[in-house]
Protein backbone atom coordinates (compact mmCIF):
# COMPACT_ATOMS: atom_id res chain seq x y z
CA UNK A 1 0.00 0.00 0.00
CA UNK A 2 1.47 3.24 -0.89
CA UNK A 3 0.27 5.75 1.93
CA UNK A 4 1.28 9.76 2.25
CA UNK A 5 2.95 10.11 5.74
CA UNK A 6 2.08 13.29 7.56
CA UNK A 7 5.17 15.24 6.18
CA UNK A 8 3.58 14.18 2.72
CA UNK A 9 -0.25 15.12 3.44
CA UNK A 10 1.12 18.62 4.82
CA UNK A 11 3.10 19.24 1.67
CA UNK A 12 -0.10 18.18 -0.61
CA UNK A 13 -2.58 20.40 1.64
CA UNK A 14 0.16 23.18 0.39
CA UNK A 15 0.25 22.57 -3.12
CA UNK A 16 -3.33 22.08 -3.39
CA UNK A 17 -3.64 25.42 -1.34
CA UNK A 18 -5.84 24.35 1.27
CA UNK A 19 -7.18 27.40 3.02
CA UNK A 20 -5.84 27.56 6.68
CA UNK A 21 -9.12 26.79 8.35
CA UNK A 22 -9.48 23.37 6.15
CA UNK A 23 -6.16 22.75 6.84
CA UNK A 24 -7.31 23.20 10.97
CA UNK A 25 -9.86 21.21 10.74
CA UNK A 26 -8.72 18.16 8.99
CA UNK A 27 -6.07 18.51 11.83
CA UNK A 28 -8.75 18.03 14.42
CA UNK A 29 -10.42 15.48 12.40
CA UNK A 30 -7.06 13.50 12.03
CA UNK A 31 -6.37 14.04 15.51
CA UNK A 32 -10.14 12.30 16.90
CA UNK A 33 -9.43 9.77 14.28
CA UNK A 34 -6.01 9.01 15.28
CA UNK A 35 -7.53 8.60 18.56
CA UNK A 36 -10.02 6.12 17.84
CA UNK A 37 -7.81 3.94 16.52
CA UNK A 38 -5.27 3.63 19.02
CA UNK A 39 -7.93 2.72 21.45
CA UNK A 40 -9.84 0.66 18.71
CA UNK A 41 -7.27 -1.59 17.85
CA UNK A 42 -5.97 -1.63 21.71
CA UNK A 43 -9.30 -3.92 21.84
CA UNK A 44 -9.04 -6.16 19.23
CA UNK A 45 -9.79 -4.16 15.58
CA UNK A 46 -6.93 -3.91 12.87
CA UNK A 47 -7.11 -0.55 11.36
CA UNK A 48 -4.37 0.84 9.60
CA UNK A 49 -3.13 3.68 11.16
CA UNK A 50 -1.54 5.34 8.44
CA UNK A 51 -4.52 4.93 5.81
CA UNK A 52 -6.75 6.50 8.89
CA UNK A 53 -4.05 9.41 9.00
CA UNK A 54 -3.23 10.18 5.91
CA UNK A 55 -7.21 9.28 5.18
CA UNK A 56 -8.52 12.14 7.40
CA UNK A 57 -5.54 15.01 6.72
CA UNK A 58 -6.61 14.84 3.38
CA UNK A 59 -10.37 14.00 3.18
CA UNK A 60 -10.94 17.99 2.50
CA UNK A 61 -8.34 18.04 -0.19
CA UNK A 62 -10.06 19.62 -2.93
CA UNK A 63 -12.32 21.19 -0.78
CA UNK A 64 -10.75 24.77 -1.40
CA UNK A 65 -11.54 24.49 -5.22
CA UNK A 66 -14.76 23.55 -4.73
CA UNK A 67 -16.14 26.28 -3.12
CA UNK A 68 -15.44 28.36 -6.09
CA UNK A 69 -15.92 25.62 -8.77
CA UNK A 70 -19.20 23.94 -6.86
CA UNK A 71 -17.68 20.55 -7.66
CA UNK A 72 -17.89 17.69 -4.93
CA UNK A 73 -15.51 17.90 -2.94
CA UNK A 74 -15.24 13.84 -1.87
CA UNK A 75 -15.81 13.20 -5.78
CA UNK A 76 -12.65 15.41 -6.67
CA UNK A 77 -10.46 14.47 -3.98
CA UNK A 78 -11.28 11.04 -5.01
CA UNK A 79 -10.41 11.61 -8.41
CA UNK A 80 -7.15 13.55 -7.54
CA UNK A 81 -6.04 11.03 -5.12
CA UNK A 82 -5.60 8.20 -7.73
CA UNK A 83 -3.93 10.19 -9.86
CA UNK A 84 -1.31 10.81 -7.63
CA UNK A 85 -0.76 7.04 -7.29
CA UNK A 86 -3.07 6.36 -3.55
CA UNK A 87 -5.89 4.14 -4.78
CA UNK A 88 -6.70 3.35 -0.73
CA UNK A 89 -7.01 7.11 0.89
CA UNK A 90 -8.64 7.77 -2.56
CA UNK A 91 -11.70 5.22 -1.40
CA UNK A 92 -11.74 6.69 2.37
CA UNK A 93 -11.75 10.70 1.03
CA UNK A 94 -14.57 9.59 -1.84
CA UNK A 95 -16.66 8.65 0.94
CA UNK A 96 -15.85 10.73 3.66
CA UNK A 97 -19.32 13.27 2.92
CA UNK A 98 -21.98 10.30 2.27
CA UNK A 99 -21.99 7.05 4.23
CA UNK A 100 -23.45 3.26 3.62
CA UNK A 101 -24.23 1.82 6.58
CA UNK A 102 -23.39 -1.51 4.91
CA UNK A 103 -23.71 -4.57 6.85
CA UNK A 104 -23.66 -3.20 10.76
CA UNK A 105 -22.33 -6.78 11.65
CA UNK A 106 -18.85 -6.05 9.27
CA UNK A 107 -15.84 -4.53 11.78
CA UNK A 108 -15.51 -0.79 11.80
CA UNK A 109 -13.12 -0.41 9.03
CA UNK A 110 -10.60 3.03 8.05
CA UNK A 111 -13.58 4.77 6.36
CA UNK A 112 -15.86 4.33 8.92
CA UNK A 113 -13.54 6.07 11.59
CA UNK A 114 -12.82 9.09 9.43
CA UNK A 115 -16.16 9.57 8.44
CA UNK A 116 -17.16 9.88 11.84
CA UNK A 117 -14.18 11.78 13.14
CA UNK A 118 -15.15 14.15 10.30
CA UNK A 119 -19.14 14.33 11.51
CA UNK A 120 -17.83 15.15 15.06
CA UNK A 121 -15.63 18.27 14.12
CA UNK A 122 -17.69 21.48 13.29
CA UNK A 123 -15.11 23.63 11.66
CA UNK A 124 -12.51 22.75 14.49
CA UNK A 125 -14.27 21.97 17.27
CA UNK A 126 -15.58 18.58 17.99
CA UNK A 127 -19.35 18.26 18.90
CA UNK A 128 -22.53 16.60 19.29
CA UNK A 129 -23.95 15.12 16.21
CA UNK A 130 -26.91 16.68 16.74
CA UNK A 131 -24.57 20.06 16.83
CA UNK A 132 -23.17 19.13 13.84
CA UNK A 133 -26.50 18.21 11.78
CA UNK A 134 -28.22 21.52 13.02
CA UNK A 135 -25.21 23.57 11.55
CA UNK A 136 -25.72 20.91 8.35
CA UNK A 137 -28.76 21.77 8.05
CA UNK A 138 -28.80 25.70 8.65
CA UNK A 139 -25.83 25.99 5.77
CA UNK A 140 -26.75 23.43 3.05
CA UNK A 141 -30.44 22.41 4.06
CA UNK A 142 -31.89 24.88 1.35
CA UNK A 143 -34.32 22.70 -0.20
CA UNK A 144 -36.76 19.89 1.27
CA UNK A 145 -35.19 17.38 -0.78
CA UNK A 146 -31.75 18.42 0.63
CA UNK A 147 -33.08 18.75 4.25
CA UNK A 148 -34.21 15.20 3.79
CA UNK A 149 -30.51 14.01 2.25
CA UNK A 150 -29.20 15.48 5.59
CA UNK A 151 -31.73 13.88 7.60
CA UNK A 152 -31.16 10.22 5.95
CA UNK A 153 -27.55 11.30 6.78
CA UNK A 154 -27.78 11.87 10.41
CA UNK A 155 -29.40 8.57 10.77
CA UNK A 156 -26.60 6.66 9.03
CA UNK A 157 -24.35 8.63 11.37
CA UNK A 158 -25.92 7.92 14.14
CA UNK A 159 -26.00 4.05 13.17
CA UNK A 160 -21.95 4.49 12.38
CA UNK A 161 -21.66 6.05 15.68
CA UNK A 162 -23.07 2.96 17.78
CA UNK A 163 -21.48 0.92 15.92
CA UNK A 164 -17.63 2.11 16.79
CA UNK A 165 -18.53 2.95 20.16
CA UNK A 166 -19.66 -0.97 20.13
CA UNK A 167 -16.48 -1.91 18.85
CA UNK A 168 -15.05 -1.06 22.48
CA UNK A 169 -14.23 1.65 23.13
CA UNK A 170 -15.18 2.27 26.79
CA UNK A 171 -16.36 5.79 27.36
CA UNK A 172 -19.53 7.81 25.96
CA UNK A 173 -19.23 9.89 22.35
CA UNK A 174 -19.80 12.66 24.41
CA UNK A 175 -16.67 12.38 26.25
CA UNK A 176 -14.64 13.03 22.88
CA UNK A 177 -15.34 17.13 23.22
CA UNK A 178 -12.59 16.97 25.87
CA UNK A 179 -10.06 17.35 22.88
CA UNK A 180 -11.39 20.74 22.25
CA UNK A 181 -9.00 21.67 25.13
CA UNK A 182 -5.62 20.72 22.66
CA UNK A 183 -3.91 22.12 19.86
CA UNK A 184 -5.21 19.74 17.06
CA UNK A 185 -1.65 19.96 15.71
CA UNK A 186 -1.05 17.85 18.13
CA UNK A 187 -1.57 14.35 16.92
CA UNK A 188 -0.66 12.03 19.79
CA UNK A 189 -2.16 14.56 22.62
CA UNK A 190 -4.51 12.98 24.95
CA UNK A 191 -6.76 14.98 27.12
CA UNK A 192 -5.84 14.51 30.88
CA UNK A 193 -8.80 11.98 32.03
CA UNK A 194 -7.98 9.62 28.73
CA UNK A 195 -6.83 6.03 28.33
Amino acid sequence: MNLPDEDLCRELMSRYAMLPHIVEHSYRVCQLAVFLTRVLNRNGSRLDPDLILAGSLLHDITKTRSIETKERHAETGKQLLLELGYPEVAEVVGAHVTFETGDPAQPVNETDVVNYADKRVMHVRVVSLEDRFEDLVARYGRTPEARRRLEMLRESVLELERKVFAAGLGFAPERLQAFNRLSPYDLSALPPDFP
